[in-house]
């Protein structure tokens, strides 16, 4: 089972696809990791992973922690659950390697990258959301990948209108060059304005391993031009 979305109605699919586990089996275990803060499937939740919460069925501890995932085991969990967490976090490779060890199906949500690089998410000076480190693209075929969230994208996203339009002309991009004025505004030529709203998001739901990678082995470079070049080759496919 593989199931892609770049809007939150998959969420439906997934309390309807636990319905049935749970009533199959009284015994099969939902574990959300790090949604303690906003929960939207609690009726259907046994455990609840996260560094903060009073909940009674909370996990403390730090999902980038294998002291954490010890815990996580002992209750011989099955089906996961981690929305609009794997953007926030150091290492989400480690997480989702965690996560396959323990879990035989999962879902995953996160800000599609379509808002990560658009202005006006959070604020009309930078695109997407201050506290998020990651930008992800998914293929149809489930091949999640994440390039880190560098300031430079600021040059990406959808605002500066005016820039966008002067850096056009070689001549500027040239002069722009010469005098070391960069990183000057660059189009994303696969953005898509209309996909930039809350109601969306990169939704997957999963059994078996779900395929991760970063973007070019997490390496930023060598140069600024480069990087730039990375967010629109890399991204420019799949959901």
């Amino acid at each position: 089972m593989l199931k892609i979305s770049n809007g939150k109605s998959i969420r439906n699919e997934v309390r309807d696809f636990l319905r049935k586990k749970k009533l199959a089996n009284p015994k099969y275990i939902v574990v959300d990791l790090g949604g303690c803060a906003n929960p939207w499937c609690d009726d259907l939740v046994d455990y609840y992973v996260d560094v903060v919460g009073n909940k009674d069925r909370l996990i403390k501890g730090d999902l980038q922690n294998e002291d954490t995932w010890v815990q996580i085991a002992a209750v011989k969990p099955d089906f996961f659950i981690c929305t609009h967490t794997l953007e926030d976090i150091r290492d989400p490779q480690f997480v989702l390697s965690q996560a396959h060890k323990f879990f035989s199906a999962g879902f995953v949500s996160m800000p599609n990258k379509h808002q990560e690089l658009s202005r006006g998410m959070e604020s009309w000076r930078y695109p997407g959301w201050c506290h998020h480190r990651w930008i992800f693209s998914c293929s149809n075929s489930g091949h999640l990948k994440a390039i880190a969230k560098f300031p430079v994208t600021v040059c990406l996203s959808n605002g500066g209108i005016i820039l966008s339009w002067l850096f056009r002309f070689d001549l500027m991009a040239k002069l722009a060059r010469k005098f070391k004025l960069g990183p000057f505004p660059k189009p994303l030529t696969w953005l898509i304005p209309s996909l930039a709203r809350p109601e969306f998001e990169l939704a997957i739901l999963f059994e078996g391993d779900l395929n991760f990678e970063y973007v070019n082995h997490d390496y930023a470079g060598p140069n600024i031009d480069e990087l730039m070049q990375l967010y629109q080759d890399e991204l420019a496919t799949g959901y």
